[in-house]
């Protein structure tokens, strides 16, 4: 493997582990939530800066499905870390208090809320399209092996789709709700057991549709 690859399979990784600890704000603390947030959006620049390359090809060859689906999901992994950054600005309450800014704050928490939950399900479909690639699975040769982690996967998933349910993520992906509603008697592991099952429900969806996509078009 070479450097940069492995360098970028360093800083997706970074981008997904910041993120979760971005969802345990109960367990950081305000002041800590807003250095990670700093440190994922720090992150989320040097991950664009080795993709230059990408960008570059852009307006180049032709869009198959799996192509164009990861086009969108950059886009708007993108526009969501955009809309974190602003909103966490406008809502800072310590790390850029000296800002002293006075307005926005309601629509600041609305915008955080939202593109923190999307940011999740973005960054897990990102890395489901690229699973392969990240977890070297194209190279396992022991088909046992595979069959296991695949039943992991899909025991993971389905609990997963329990914790999406139960944590309400769909209220805060559509704002059905403008505040998070946090168990802080809940069990530190179990929490964060959760919402790992939660990025691999959406790593695993999107990485089968990208073999499907990707299997139609050599049929």
């Amino acid at each position: 493997m070479k450097p940069k690859e492995f360098i970028k399979i360093i800083l997706d990784a970074a981008m997904l582990v910041l993120l979760l600890l971005q969802m345990a704000l109960p367990i950081t603390g305000d002041v800590l939530h807003e250095w990670l947030g700093i440190a994922l959006f720090a992150v989320v620049i040097a991950h664009n800066i080795l993709n230059i390359p990408w960008y570059k090809t852009l307006f180049k060859d032709r869009y198959n499905a799996a192509r164009l689906t990861l086009l969108v999901l950059n886009t708007a992994l993108i526009l969501d870390m955009l809309c974190l950054a602003v909103s966490s600005v406008l809502i800072s309450a310590h790390v850029f208090a000296f800002l002293d800014i006075t307005g926005g704050m309601m629509l600041g928490r609305q915008m955080h809320l939202c593109a923190s939950y999307w940011g999740l399900i973005i960054m897990s479909a990102h890395l489901g399209m690229n699973w392969s690639a990240i977890f070297l699975v194209h190279k396992l040769k022991n088909k046992a092996l595979k069959r296991v982690l695949f039943g992991v996967v899909i025991a993971v998933s389905i609990f997963g789709v329990y914790s999406f349910s139960e944590q309400g993520l769909w209220q805060y992906l559509f704002l059905r709700t403008h505040f998070v509603f946090f168990d802080f008697e809940m069990n530190k592991l179990l929490f964060f057991a959760e919402y790992i099952s939660i990025i691999t429900l959406f790593a695993a969806i999107f990485h089968y549709i990208s073999k499907l996509m990707k299997k139609g078009k050599k049929e």
